[in-house]
This record gives C-alpha cells, sequence and structure tokens, in this order.
C-alpha cells in the first residue's frame, strides 16, 4: 500500500507541480523578455522615432483633423510637431546606464506625457528645475502591474536615489499569452478590451483592490531591498489635480494634448509644482 501510495504522489507530483515550477532555464528566458516595453520593441531591438503612439495615434489624428481641426488649432498643434524617441527597450529616454544621482520617474499616461513633446512632460520640467537626471520609464496605457515589471528589471540597472511613482490607473492590467509559435508576449488589458473576460477582469472592485495593493507593496519592497527611496502620488490625488487644472487652464495653448484626451503642458507644470513639495 504504502508504495502504491508513493507512486501515486509521485505522479501527482510530476504532472502537477513539474508544470507549475519553472525549471532556470525557463526563467532565463523570462528575464530576456522582461526588459522591453512591448513586444514590438523587443523585435525591433533598436532605438526610433515614432511620430505616433498609443492614443496618440495616427487614425487619431486624421480623424481630428477632419472633425476637429478647430480644437487643434486651438492648442496649437497644427503648428507644432510632436515625436516619440524610443530607447532600444522602447522607454521614452536614452539609453539606461547606472547612475546612482539620477531618479527615476514611472507611471502610465501621464508621466509618459501621451501627445506632447518630451519637453512637456514632467519628467523633463522637474529635472530642469533640480538640475538631476531624471529617467522617464513611464509606459502609456499601462498599469502597475508594468510599473512592477520595469522596475524589477531597470532599477539593478540604473541605481537611481529616488523613485517618483505617479500611480496607474487601476482600469489597466498587463498579462503575457502565448502565440502559435509558442513564444510569449505582454499586452495591455483594460475597459476598451474586446473580449469579456479582460473586460470583467479590470471591473471587478475586489480584483483592482487586491492587484493594487500587491503590486504597490511589491514597488516598496522592491525599492526598500535596493536602498531606493519611494515617493507616491496616488492616482486619485492625480485626477483631482488634473480636473481641477484644466477649469483654470482650458483655454490656453497646449493646455491639451494632440489627441485631445490628456491633459496638456499646464498639467504637466502642476504636477512639477505637486513633487517639489513632496521632495
Amino acid at each position: 500500500m504504502r508504495d502504491k501510495a508513493t507512486s501515486r504522489y509521485k505522479a501527482f507530483e510530476r504532472i502537477f507541480y513539474g508544470k507549475t515550477e519553472d525549471e532556470d532555464k525557463h526563467v532565463e528566458l523570462v528575464k530576456e523578455r522582461i526588459p522591453y516595453a512591448f513586444g514590438w520593441n523587443r523585435k525591433l531591438n533598436e532605438p526610433s522615432r515614432q511620430k505616433f503612439s498609443s492614443t496618440d495615434s495616427e487614425e487619431a489624428w486624421e480623424s481630428n483633423l477632419q472633425n476637429q481641426k478647430d480644437l487643434l488649432e486651438k492648442y496649437g498643434w497644427l503648428e507644432k510637431d510632436v515625436y516619440y524617441d524610443l530607447n532600444s527597450h522602447g522607454y521614452r529616454d536614452d539609453e539606461f546606464i547606472g547612475s546612482p544621482d539620477s531618479i527615476v520617474a514611472i507611471g502610465e499616461c501621464f508621466t509618459y506625457a501621451t501627445g506632447l513633446p518630451i519637453e512637456m512632460s514632467w519628467p523633463y520640467l522637474l529635472q530642469e528645475e533640480l538640475g538631476t537626471k531624471i529617467w522617464n520609464l513611464a509606459l502609456c496605457t499601462t498599469g502597475l502591474d508594468t510599473s512592477f515589471r520595469t522596475l524589477y528589471n531597470w532599477l539593478p540597472v540604473i541605481k537611481p536615489k529616488m523613485v517618483l511613482l505617479l500611480e496607474n490607473s487601476q482600469l489597466g492590467r498587463e498579462v503575457w499569452y502565448i502565440d502559435e509559435d509558442r513564444e510569449e508576449w505582454n499586452t495591455q488589458i483594460g475597459f476598451w478590451s474586446d473580449l469579456d473576460w479582460q473586460k470583467e477582469l479590470v471591473e471587478s472592485k475586489t480584483e483592482r483592490f487586491i492587484s493594487r495593493q500587491k503590486n504597490l507593496l511589491a514597488i516598496e519592497q522592491l525599492c526598500q531591498i535596493n536602498g531606493i527611496d519611494l515617493k507616491v502620488i496616488s492616482a486619485r490625488e492625480r485626477n483631482e489635480i488634473g480636473l481641477s487644472n484644466w477649469e483654470n487652464n482650458k483655454e490656453k495653448k497646449y493646455a491639451l494634448s494632440r489627441d485631445l484626451m490628456h491633459p496638456g503642458l499646464p498639467f504637466h507644470e502642476a504636477m512639477v509644482e505637486r513633487w517639489k513639495k513632496e521632495l
């Protein structure tokens, strides 16, 4: 009986435990994938200049030219170009190097500065005021999953003295899938997703709460392990700043970004003042 039970246990261990625990060789493959912002950056694997990005797409530009040209003119985008200069891993900054006196800024569109020249982003503006290099590791339309992954990979490389997290929305998640060639890729899911299970995942208040707590605690621990100071401004406060700033500045040039969806230069200037209080 004992031999039979042992045999059954080993079969169970081989079938279930063996399929869920990754071997070292698989972990190494994972570590080769995760430094890149998105799948297309991994395929390209070199610096690039993009004219459009995320919601600031060519389709949105053409549609706005046709249907909202007056707003593009009002906010200055008929005479101002926007480019996205990305490093070889897909981030809107120079190639990452070790710089112990630097600061890392991370978040989503409100830090990436979707629809704006990089010179109008709060990390760039704050960098100019402080005279300290601020790396922009933000990625548009992403959640805290992506921010954790990014920091997990790049904090040991950059070795900054501080991380400034402008919290991502809880309505975005990062998941990884396997394609028909058995290769793994990351994708962002949210209320914009086509599949019902993806929408339901981010619509669940319980799922959002647990995911947020896990990621914030993981980011805090990651910074502690690396001896890095962490400052966080919540998504709720960010939204409050954005709405208040919009009411006071909505008639100004560049008050709205080129995609006519995201806050413009006045918001980023307001975030600089808010971060200066935090620092």
